[in-house]
């Protein structure tokens, strides 16, 4: 079979708006590598704006913090997509979020699909079978129905073969049963994962690889080498044995335990790629403050430093003093040295005191 020229797929952001931190799977990185050997040019769509009417309807928020939250959760997930792609050279993965690909001709398929769905008893049946009864049991007002018929509008509007798994086949089909019914948007062709889903090793869940679930034995991508390892040595024989089939095909042979040439081949540049904001970030703030200690604000910084290195000296026992020479200036530099320590953890500055 001829590889297609462009495939694509959706990615979602939590459900839940108060969660700050989405956990980077494992799993997701080998999800994007099979995804990306799909087609010449593969797609993601991180479905943030999607979320808002859920945002909506389960937790009772206004549309315009609903919006705000989903486009921040959005923008965060793109980014560390981006650098996952960049770390491991999926140089075909173009990342872009739903407001770029949603256009009047989306607008229009979407409009179609809602007519459809109020007054085609067998479609609303349909779609309305697709939304989680979790959803269904939280939902407080509003309407769930709006993020199924906006999956739905994409599949049947975003060129190229569409790439899932196995929990998204329901949207498949339905899509597929509206063009045939009503010829609304394209005729979809879809290509499902042979990974298949991400087995979660404490509650033996099956959940997509991008799932926004939070679990102790998840082996994610920002995962310190003890922690991966002690994780890898934990899990069951069947969920290891799912990692493996997932790595091992891109990894050297060598005499390295498979978790180690893993984390040392894939984990670590990937995990390192993850942090490097937060380095930039503390980068930053030292610099900062090593100006402002430069400039005019210097002038507080010099005082509370000298506070703190007299505190410190302050600590030396009198007796000290009336004894030898030498032994009392040694106490001085150990304090101005313990001063310097607590100078450099406060502002950033190394050796304020020379």
């Amino acid at each position: 079979m001829e590889k297609p020229r462009l495939s694509w797929q959706g990615i979602g952001v939590s459900s839940n708006p108060n969660q700050k931190e989405e956990p980077l799977s494992v799993h997701l990185l080998a999800y994007l590598q099979e995804s990306a050997k799909t087609a010449d040019e593969h797609v993601i769509i991180v479905a943030d704006d999607m979320q808002v009417s859920n945002y909506i309807a389960l937790n009772g928020l206004d549309e315009i913090k609903a919006r705000k939250l989903a486009l921040r959760k959005g923008r965060k997930k793109a980014k560390n997509l981006e650098r996952i792609c960049k770390a491991n050279k999926l140089n075909n993965v173009k990342i872009l979020r739903f407001n770029n690909v949603w256009g009047q001709k989306q607008e229009t398929i979407f409009n179609q699909i809602r007519t459809a769905y109020q007054n085609d008893l067998e479609i609303k049946q349909a779609v309305d079978s697709i939304i989680p009864k979790r959803l269904k049991q939280r939902a407080k007002s509003g309407d769930l129905a709006n993020y199924a018929l906006k999956e739905i509008a994409l599949i049947l509007s975003v060129p190229g073969t569409k790439f899932g798994h196995e929990k998204e086949k329901a949207y498949d089909v339905v899509a597929k049963n509206i063009h045939r019914k009503y010829r609304i948007g394209k005729y979809p062709l879809f290509q499902y994962s042979e990974l298949g889903l991400e087995l979660v090793p404490d509650n033996g869940l099956k959940i997509e690889p991008y799932s926004s679930l939070v679990s102790n034995g998840r082996i994610l991508l920002t995962d310190s080498k003890r922690r991966f390892l002690a994780k890898l040595k934990s899990m069951p024989k069947k969920a290891y044995g799912k990692v493996r089939k997932q790595f091992e095909s891109v990894l050297e042979k060598g005499n390295n335990h498979f978790g180690e040439r893993l984390y040392d081949k894939v984990i670590k540049p990937t995990r390192f790629a993850l942090n490097r904001p937060k380095r930039m970030a503390l980068a930053t703030a030292a610099a900062i403050t090593i100006i402002s200690a430069l400039s005019g604000s210097g002038l507080y910084v010099n005082a509370d430093a000298k506070q703190i290195r007299q505190k410190h000296i302050n600590d030396i026992p009198g007796f000290v003093f009336s004894g030898n020479i030498e032994r009392s200036r040694k106490a001085v530099d150990d304090k101005i040295q313990k001063a310097n320590q607590e100078i450099q953890g406060k502002y950033f500055i190394k050796d304020y005191f020379k």
